[in-house]
């Protein structure tokens, strides 16, 4: 998907809001090469995604562009609820769904979601408890946005041979806030299979994924 294509799915109007919760919450995304241990909280990249940060500010909700460093309104389909507590924000990236085809012959129809990736605002530092927080989190996101999954690594490579409604680049560790790592490997992308899509949802009720990944 263009970036142009994306913004007009996710964004409305441009933002001139300003303030420290907004200044924290539109820092650029880091994704660098490095090593993932066994110990590394790990989730997953979609095939040439893009990355938005959603900011709760007020009644509205702000959708910062990492791809043209652009601060917009989000569309409503993707504004958080009205329980969302203001200054939170989370970094999602967006993936085209495939959907289930009700007949064999019928035309592939897609779905945009964001899928929620991280915690940015407020800070937690350590990657296993910024997650942990944000499945505890006692408010839901709207339904064009899903809580990613996300454990470690040996986990997460066992649940990416179920499948996913959409492609997957490659794997990646969760480190600070909005910083990230990739290891210098080259994969083929994961294809896209017949799916739930409520399957790739981190769901509050389960046990936390730091446990299932242990167990695993």
């Amino acid at each position: 998907m263009l970036l142009c294509d994306a913004i007009s799915l996710v964004c409305g109007e441009i933002c001139l809001q300003l303030g420290s919760i907004v200044a924290q919450a539109t820092q650029p995304v880091r994704l660098v090469p490095g090593k993932i241990t066994d110990a590394s909280v790990t989730t997953w990249l979609v095939h040439g995604t893009h990355m938005f940060t959603l900011i709760k500010h007020g009644a509205v909700t702000l959708a910062y562009c990492h791809g043209n460093q652009t601060l917009f309104y989000a569309r409503p389909e993707f504004m958080l609820s009205s329980t969302t507590p203001d200054g939170y924000s989370f970094l999602a990236q967006l993936a085209e769904d495939r959907e289930r085809e009700a007949r064999p012959d019928a035309p592939p129809q897609t779905t945009p979601r964001l899928l929620i990736m991280d915690l940015v605002t407020p800070r937690i530092e350590e990657p296993g408890k910024r997650y942990d927080a944000l499945r505890a989190l006692p408010f839901g996101f709207p339904p064009s946005c899903v809580l990613q999954w996300a454990g470690h690594q040996n986990a997460l490579r066992k649940f990416l041979q179920g499948g996913l409604p959409h492609e997957v680049s490659g794997v990646i560790a969760l480190c600070g806030p909005l910083h990230m790592v990739r290891e210098l490997r080259v994969e083929a992308p994961v294809p896209c299979l017949e799916f739930d899509v409520r399957r790739m949802e981190a769901r509050v009720e389960d046990p936390t994924a730091m446990k299932r990944a242990r167990a695993a």
